[in-house]
C-alpha cells in the first residue's frame, strides 16, 4: 500500500511542515520521524523541473515552485525543513542555502530549518547566516523534530 501524505482532517491541528530534500532515499525515514513526533509532513523534492512522483509519495518542484508553495497562504506551511546538499566549487551549499534565502527574501515568515546527512560547522554557519534556525543531523528526526516545535513556540511567543 503507498502511503500519500495528503492533508485530512485530523491532520488540520498538526504542524504542518513542507520537507525538501534533493533524495527520495533519504527523505522517508525522516518523515516517518517527524510523523511520529506529531508533525504533517508535505515532502517535496527539489529539482530543475517540477512533476508529481510516480508512486505519488511527492513532488518535485523547482526552487521557485518550492518557495511559492511555502508563501501560498492556502497552504499553511508551519515551518520549511530544507536539506543543505552538497557543497559546490566555490564552497557554497546550493539549493538549501538559495532556498533559505529565496524564502527569507521573498518574506516567509516560518521558521526554516536545515538538516543534513552530515553537517558541520561551516554549513550551519551559512545556512543560519541566510536565516535558518540552524542545522541538525537529518539522520535524528528526534533532533530535527524538537527544533522545529521549538522555532514554532518562539515564534508564537514573539507574537503574544
Amino acid at each position: 500500500m503507498t502511503k500519500t501524505w495528503a492533508t485530512s482532517a485530523e491532520n488540520s491541528k498538526k504542524p504542518r511542515i513542507l520537507l525538501v530534500d534533493d533524495e527520495f532515499d533519504r527523505i522517508y525515514p525522516l518523515i516517518d520521524g517527524l510523523e511520529a513526533k506529531g508533525l504533517e509532513v508535505i515532502p517535496v523534492i527539489l529539482s530543475r523541473e517540477s512533476e508529481q512522483e510516480p508512486e505519488g509519495r511527492s513532488r518535485w518542484l523547482t526552487l521557485d515552485d518550492t518557495v511559492r508553495h511555502a508563501l501560498n497562504s492556502a497552504n499553511r506551511i508551519d515551518a520549511v525543513v530544507t536539506d543543505v546538499y552538497k557543497p559546490s566549487e566555490n564552497g557554497e551549499y546550493p539549493y538549501g542555502l538559495d532556498l533559505v534565502r529565496e524564502l527569507k527574501t521573498k518574506g516567509y515568515n516560518g521558521p526554516v530549518v536545515a538538516h543534513s546527512s552530515l553537517p558541520t560547522p561551516e554549513m550551519r554557519a551559512a545556512m543560519i547566516e541566510a536565516g535558518a534556525e540552524g542545522l541538525y543531523n537529518k539522520r535524528d528526526a528526534d533532533l530535527v523534530a524538537t527544533a522545529i516545535k521549538d522555532a514554532l513556540e518562539r515564534q508564537v511567543q514573539s507574537k503574544s
